[in-house]
């Protein structure tokens, strides 16, 4: 499990609610993001896990971090 810092205790009874935290980067970010993703050939949604994925691994301190999200035609199989 990826220990977090976070700004209070864990609750002693685990709990799977979650909530939403909408966040806007602007519109020249966010159009300077899309041209990455397209130069490195990906999508912005991959971009930003990857940023995430590296923000997690800077905060634990070890490259030892997976992150799965299931490939665009598996969604299309499933639905």
């Amino acid at each position: 499990m990826l220990d977090l810092p976070t700004d209070r205790p864990r609750p002693t009874m685990k709990s799977y609610n979650g909530a939403t935290l909408r966040v806007s980067l602007g519109a020249e970010l966010t159009a300077d993001l899309r041209k990455a993703s397209a130069r490195l050939g990906c999508t912005l949604y991959v971009t930003l896990l990857s940023a995430f994925q590296i923000c997690c691994i800077a905060s634990r301190g070890s490259p030892k971090l997976w992150s799965e999200y299931p490939p665009q035609d598996r969604l299309s199989l499933m639905m």
